[in-house]
């Protein structure tokens, strides 16, 4: 294109053009004006054309670089939480297929085993189990009456099991043998079996008559399931509901290797450990063990000698039942004057005793001594004790600051009685704690006294106050003017207040409202996932006081948060 102009002596100057010259600079303008506005209209159509090239370009090339599905699983191998997996099977289809065709990406297996048992079946389990690149778990278990169906596919809402029910005697064999194949890759094992379920089981692992009596019989035991006991990276070990005739402390279990055991059903029936074999199985314990629950059961002329101090160094959650007992001071005394442990953050503790201790203050001085040796670290407490108010006070003063740690929850009386006046004078006397959270439960009527003192306790606290639940058996409709006054001023400077009635009748079969949330600082292996990590402190959290006098457990995790998958 010719660039040059008849004026280009005259460009860049300061020259006046007189009129002709002007005429004929409009006209070589209207010119080249027309070709510019040529040119980019070509231009948009040459953008416009390269645009849909390179999206034609880009879509063809992810057929050239597509990932196998098994490429296409690898990032998610090892991802968090554990139900992730379960998650990426509701993306789309493909995804769905990727990831229930990717064994590796499961860290649990609920093999059901149906009325009908379809042994074609077991060529697949074989070869999922050869394609796993993790640890597995395995569990036995009793199975439940709602999950008697003849679906292969289900998902149990709490933990992996192998069911085994009189029916299915004739195929445990061939399930066993499968297992045991890769019994060097168990991470996780449980057991939940009624004595009836356990005594068709206990032949296959050792002879009856001599397996507890002689603990290496069940090491060299000639039936291949002991040797899933004897798993290297065996971890995880909860057993739930075994008959008396069971020395736990027997079992052919890597004690020291364990970084989570669980002995007996919380809150449900079912055995648990003497306080002697409690402290047995704490000595069996090693320098890894960091989360422990155990039911206690106390009997008539138990003797306690004075027991040694075991160093837990890791243990961080502690939760001791003491179930059938009629005063479990003694016991609770024995077992938690053992421990030893620096790291100790979450300690549950409760009885189902109705009967008032006449060994507060001893019961009250070991869990402080328990407090202390733990270097004052507790950031929950979970306690249902007969235990006086400034008891409980001085526990609290021996945890750290609320302001900075996560919960505060404690217990301060038991089933058949109320919180008292004493704990709300006790609580405002406590300037040095803030607890914006505050959550009061009790299935009986409040006395007087005591609202005056919970009105006084949350005007005290009426500049940090954030949240008031409370769950006591009035209405608030049948609270008295004073109180509800008091409420509604609470709402008007800002406080949530829940003031919650039971919506059934109080009788044994509801003994808790159910529109009430009571929670503890512990793991309860009846509800939870057995594979489930315990989720990390949120310091960010806001402390709170739970004064729960009707504790009925965690709630049961759904379907989708159990992350694995089941046949």
């Amino acid at each position: 294109m010719d660039s040059t102009s008849p004026y280009d002596d005259f460009l860049a100057t300061n020259f006046a053009p007189p009129p002709q010259v002007l005429s004929e600079v409009r006209g070589i303008l209207e010119g080249k004006q027309s070709r510019l506005e040529w040119l980019e209209a070509r231009i948009r159509e040459f953008e416009a054309e390269r645009k849909e090239l390179d999206a034609y370009i880009t879509k063809h090339k992810r057929l050239l670089n597509y990932l196998p599905a098994l490429s296409s699983s690898e990032p998610f191998s090892n991802t968090q939480p554990i139900q992730a997996s379960l998650l990426l099977t509701r993306v789309c289809r493909s995804w769905r297929d990727i990831a229930l065709s990717s064994p590796h990406l499961w860290s649990s297996i609920h093999i059901h085993v149906p009325s009908h048992v379809n042994f074609a079946v077991e060529e697949f389990y074989y070869e999922f189990l050869e394609d796993r690149g993790k640890a597995l778990g395995v569990g036995w278990g009793e199975l439940d009456p709602h999950y008697r169906s003849h679906s292969r596919f289900m998902l149990h809402p709490t933990w992996a099991m192998v069911s085994l029910l009189p029916e299915y005697v004739v195929e445990l064999d061939s399930y066993a043998e499968m297992l045991t194949k890769y019994y060097h890759r168990w991470s996780n094992i449980s057991f939940r079996i009624p004595p009836p379920a356990f005594d068709l089981v206990r032949p296959r692992l050792a002879d009856a008559d001599n397996s507890y009596s002689n603990p290496t019989r069940w090491i060299h035991g000639t039936h291949s399931l002991c040797s899933i006991f004897l798993a290297s990276s065996l971890t995880v070990v909860h057993l739930a509901e075994l008959p008396r005739s069971v020395n736990v402390s027997l079992l052919p279990i890597p004690w020291r290797n364990l970084t989570e055991i669980c002995i007996g059903s919380v809150g449900r029936d079912g055995r648990g450990l003497t306080s002697s074999n409690a402290v047995e199985l704490l000595s069996r314990c090693g320098q890894r063990l960091k989360r422990c629950s155990s039911k206690i059961e106390n009997f008539v002329g138990e003797r306690y000698t004075h027991p040694n101090l075991h160093a837990l160094p890791h243990l961080e959650d502690l939760l001791l039942s003491f179930d059938n007992s009629k005063d479990p001071n003694n016991s609770l005394e024995y077992i938690i004057n053992t421990i030893l442990a620096p790291k100790l953050a979450h300690l549950t503790l409760h009885s189902n005793s109705t009967i008032a201790s006449r060994h507060e203050a001893v019961q009250a001085r070991a869990i402080q001594s328990l407090l202390q040796r733990s270097a004052c670290k507790v950031v929950s407490l979970f306690v249902r004790l007969h235990i006086s108010s400034s008891s409980l006070l001085d526990c609290l003063r021996l945890m750290p600051d609320q302001a900075r740690r996560e919960v505060a929850e404690f217990n301060p009386s038991s089933s058949d009685s109320t919180p008292d006046a004493s704990l709300f004078y006790s609580l405002i006397s406590l300037h040095e704690r803030h607890l914006p959270c505050i959550e009061i439960h009790s299935p009986t009527r409040l006395r007087e006294q005591s609202y005056f003192c919970l009105i006084g306790f949350l005007q005290s606290r009426r500049a940090q106050l954030k949240v008031l639940k409370v769950a006591f058996r009035d209405a608030l409709d049948a609270l008295d003017g004073y109180t509800s006054h008091q409420l509604d001023h609470l709402r008007s400077c800002g406080v949530k207040v829940e003031w919650r009635a039971p919506s059934l009748p109080l009788t044994k079969a509801n003994p808790l409202y159910t529109n009430t949330t009571t929670r503890g600082g512990f793991f309860n292996p009846s509800y939870d996932p057995i594979f489930e990590p315990r989720p990390t402190v949120n310091d960010d959290r806001p402390p709170s006081v739970v004064v729960d006098d009707a504790w009925t457990g965690v709630d049961e995790e759904s379907d989708e948060q159990a992350g694995m998958i089941t046949y």
